[in-house]
């Protein structure tokens, strides 16, 4: 049976997506997730399961239970009280519903499962942020690189990474560098217990990966964006997915 793989989903009060997509009306909240992610399961050859930020953990819970392994999406900064800091002031949007439900979710999925994990971007720094790491709240006041290109199509590579030797990354990606999109104003900061560094930009950390056996991979970029135009991102779900197929 192909494995099952939990999707996280973004929580959301703006109900203009119901009102411009026709699909629902004033006042309502949305839970969603952009197609990319389930396409790169499915054609990775995983079962995607849309995982919703519950109110009731023991529901949550039950889900875990049915799951082979855990792709955490992207999405809103996170709250940086997670991480022992105030606001900035130019800290992005947070979403307080999806922050209080994914940090119970992840905890509870690295520290009382073995499931396999994938974060992409948010979800890149959210496993960051459960280990004990820190972020920079906003990159360019920090006088660092820019990182957010929103004019630019999803699919097609911003810059180069340099990827570490003998990281699992480097066996997907087949060599030292890989191009990737951009679409961050964040980066980790304080790097999070048992995770190595394993792909960086001018300094800013692209790729982490837990120093164990088991899989765990955050990628600041979205891999899921790219998969029909670079056969080395499809690899990265299917090196996952491979992961998911070994017994709980």
């Amino acid at each position: 049976m192909k494995p099952i793989i939990g999707v996280s989903v973004n929580f959301s009060t703006k109900d203009e997506i119901g009102k411009i997509s026709g699909l629902g009306g004033p006042m309502q909240h949305w839970q969603l997730v952009a197609d990319d992610y389930i396409k790169a399961v499915e054609r990775a050859g995983g079962i995607p399961l849309l995982i919703p930020a519950y109110e009731d953990f023991e529901a949550m819970s039950t889900v875990v239970s049915l799951l082979d392994g855990v792709i955490f999406t992207g999405g809103n900064d996170i709250d940086p009280k997670f991480y022992g800091e105030g606001f900035s002031k130019l800290i992005g949007e947070i979403s307080p519903r999806r922050d209080s439900h994914e940090m119970e979710f992840i905890t509870h999925i690295i520290e009382e499962t073995e499931i396999p994990v994938l974060g992409i971007c948010r979800g890149h720094q959210l496993i960051n942020i459960v280990l004990g790491g820190s972020l920079y709240q906003d990159m360019r006041s920090e006088g660092m690189e820019d990182h957010f290109y929103l004019n630019s199509p999803m699919d097609h590579p911003i810059h180069n990474i340099e990827v570490t030797k003998g990281s699992k990354l480097s066996a997907l990606s087949n060599g030292a560098s890989l191009r990737v999109n951009s679409y961050h104003h964040q980066c980790i900061k304080k790097l999070g217990k048992n995770l190595t560094v394993t792909a960086s930009h001018n300094e800013i950390i692209e790729a982490v990966e837990h120093t164990g056996e088991r899989f765990i991979m955050g990628l600041q970029w979205h891999p899921e964006t790219m998969i029909d135009t670079c056969d080395k991102q499809l690899n990265i779900f299917k090196e996952f997915i491979k992961s998911c197929q070994i017994e709980k």
